[in-house]
């Protein structure tokens, strides 16, 4: 046949599938050809024609049989079209192969279709079910992270920095996988120019990676956050790796764990395909090798980007969620393996069915195990690896395969994993040598607590320090109180009992707030108590206060006092004020009150001679139905939500319009009209 031309060739062999060729030879063929007769070749011939060709495909490995055969004729001459189906189903699948050619051998065509005899595939309500219920958990789950994020980015118990640096690493190698994607469709306008490409990948970039890290950062931010309080041990090593800690044993020992642990989720891949004859595999995909640029890359950059979202969302998450349950471990493995069926863990890409779900969940029962026997980053290695050898075994399982030096490069990338993990293993750095991370929000929220705990201090001293119940006196009705702020002042006041008819009280405010203040509280309640015995003078107790507390105190605390005496018998009232807000007085009968406020400087501020010669004492009669209020800036400084204040001139005018009321009666009106003026802004200081 090499003397005659593919044209002539063409011209006189042809297909007719209703002529019988088995009985002529070859060389009778040939002979015919060369006196220029014709030669038509009939189904036997085609078959054989086929399957030789298929012997030299993939699917020809496989026992197939003949299905159909068909010859059609055409305007430049017949063409014959075979198909092969397998004799049984392989993994679950039946396969179809079918063969377009020419009657001078040539094969024009070349198809394989999966399972061809099914309008509907196997389990298909399942599979919808599956899907729906995979798509819509994940969503579940995001949402879930987002509301949770929120809420703890508005409580400040997010570590910031942690998440940035997470989101600027995953968010390059997601948006770096997806730019490296499209390999088919640029092969297929190969006329497009370079700069095209390259504007075309770095958009998908910037816009890809962007999302992706926003994403990466809400998930770092819950999943840290979550996990420190779950599982704070879990966490250690991923903490080390991204603060770039890599020679230690902790960490060393994680990477070689997790790219062993890799190999057995892999091994449960291949153990679930190899024991589940119904089980099918998904052979719609494309391969890595035509879809990806760069199939390495982009299988580290996925398997990892893949194996931080589960790790994050699924067993940091969803497990510290699963603690509500109980604290068992076994609370733990129920929630990751039925979660982990349900959003398909499982890296390989199977149908969708029961099996599916089944395998799901064992695969994911591995994967927690893994996380609470070990840490997060040993789950995260070991996911990631099985991932990433998942999407590159094409270039072992398929001959010739394009993507086969990318699994070499993959392997080699493992294997210098391996190494780097035995170098810090070996390195001899113990987790006890290891400096401890602590998130800025923890420390924050330490000091917040210490700081509670101080109000709480204060708290308890400052109502220590004050009256239980007011004093029985003949001819006097006492009210008093102190309303605490938000931030405990220093507010005092006290009632001493001289003797039958003498009663010394006190109205003080210590500068400072929190158990400073109430540390200088105790200090001058410990020194009046001894002072107002030892003189009847008011003036002359403030002086004595004022030297034992300069002794005592640093410079630049101070306090603001007003100290009596009242004396039942015969109504005379002595005292001094050091700094404090004046007293009010209100006569009986009438309407107007007036200030008292006789000099003096607040204690401390000043000691010797030049406050013993500032201070004055004040005496007065008082007769019944007077009224004297004493009380702090709290109720002269309150102010409204428009920062006006309430003044001295306020207060005196309500004492004035109220002045005849009983001293409770008194105390409860000031106390509403301060309230009413203020509409609820709060108190910035106690209110004595």
């Amino acid at each position: 046949l090499n003397t005659v031309a593919d044209s002539t060739l063409r011209t006189r062999i042809g297909f007719d599938s209703a002529v019988a060729g088995a009985g002529t030879g070859a060389d009778a063929r040939v002979d015919r050809l060369a006196e220029f007769g014709t030669v038509t070749l009939g189904p036997d011939d085609i078959e054989r024609m086929a399957v030789m060709h298929l012997a030299r495909i993939a699917p020809g490995t496989l026992q197939m049989s003949l299905d159909t055969l068909t010859v059609a004729q055409g305007a430049s001459g017949s063409t014959a079209t075979v198909s092969f189906s397998t004799d049984r189903t392989v993994l679950g699948q039946s396969l179809q192969t079918s063969l377009t050619m020419t009657p001078t051998g040539n094969v024009s065509e070349i198809s394989l279709e999966v399972n061809p005899d099914r309008e509907e595939p196997v389990g298909t309500d399942a599979s919808e079910l599956l899907t729906i219920a995979r798509v819509g958990g994940w969503g579940m789950l995001a949402l879930i992270i987002i509301v949770v994020f929120f809420r703890r980015m508005i409580a400040r118990l997010i570590d910031v920095k942690s998440a940035m640096l997470d989101a600027m690493l995953l968010g390059l190698m997601f948006g770096g996988a997806t730019a490296l994607a499209f390999q088919d469709w640029l092969l297929q306008t190969a006329d497009v120019a370079i700069w095209v490409n390259i504007l075309f990948r770095l958009l998908i970039l910037s816009v890809v990676g962007g999302a992706a890290a926003l994403l990466a950062f809400m998930v770092s931010g819950v999943g840290e956050s979550l996990g420190r309080e779950a599982f704070p041990r879990k966490m250690r090593t991923m903490s080390l790796m991204r603060h770039s800690d890599y020679r230690n044993q902790p960490v060393g020992a994680v990477l070689v764990r997790g790219i062993v642990g890799g190999g057995v989720l892999l091994g449960v891949c291949i153990l679930a395909m190899t024991t589940t004859p119904d089980l099918e595999m998904n052979l719609d995909v494309l391969f890595a090798s035509d879809y990806y640029m760069r199939p390495i890359l982009a299988g580290i950059f996925n398997s990892m980007t893949a194996g931080y979202l589960v790790v994050l969302m699924v067993l940091v998450s969803l497990g510290a969620a699963s603690t509500l349950l109980g604290d068992g471990k076994w609370y733990y493995l129920g929630a990751i393996t039925f979660a982990g069926a349900v959003l398909q863990l499982i890296p390989v890409d199977l149908a969708s069915s029961w099996w599916l779900l089944l395998h799901s969940g064992l695969f994911s029962l591995v994967l927690g195990i893994l996380f609470l026997r070990y840490d997060a980053m040993t789950a995260f290695m070991a996911y990631a690896t099985a991932r990433l050898l998942v999407m590159l075994s094409e270039g072992v399982l398929i001959a010739g395969s394009p993507a086969g030096i990318d699994l070499l490069l993959g392997v080699l990338f493992l294997v210098t994993l391996v190494v780097i993990g035995a170098i810090g293993v070996a390195s001899g750095r113990s987790e006890r040598e290891l400096q401890q991370y602590v998130p800025d929000y923890v420390t924050q929220m330490a000091s917040q607590e210490r700081v509670k705990r101080e109000l709480e201090l204060a708290h308890q001293v400052q109502a220590s320090f004050l009256p239980r119940t007011m004093p029985l006196i003949e001819g006097l009705d006492i009210a008093g109180m102190c309303l605490p702020a938000n931030e405990v002042g220093g507010d005092y006041f006290d009632f001493i009992q001289i003797d039958d008819d003498r009663l010394a009280f006190v109205v003080g405010d210590v500068s400072g707030k929190g158990i400073h203040a109430a540390f200088y509280m105790t200090l001058v309640k410990g020194i009046l108590q001894t002072l107002s015995r030892e003189s009847t003078s008011p003036a002359d107790v403030m002086r004595r206060l004022n030297h034992l507390f300069c002794l005592n105190a640093p410079a630049g605390v101070f306090i603001s006092m007003i100290y009596g005496v009242v004396d039942s018998r015969t109504g005379h009232f002595r005292f001094a004020r050091a700094g404090h807000n004046p007293a009010i007085l209100c006569r009986a009968g009438s309407h107007e009150a007036e200030f008292l406020q006789p000099a003096g400087m607040a204690i401390g501020f000043s000691d010797g001679e030049r406050f013993d010669s500032n201070i004055e004492e004040a005496t007065l009669t008082l007769r019944p139905g007077d009224a004297l209020v004493f009380y702090t800036d709290g109720f002269s400084e309150a102010m409204n939500k428009s920062r006006t204040l309430y003044g001295d001139e306020r207060l005196a005018r309500k004492v004035g319009q109220i002045g005849t009321r009983s001293a409770n009666a008194i105390l409860r009106s000031v106390t509403e009209d301060v309230h009413h003026f203020i509409e609820g802004a709060g108190r910035s200081d106690d209110m004595t």
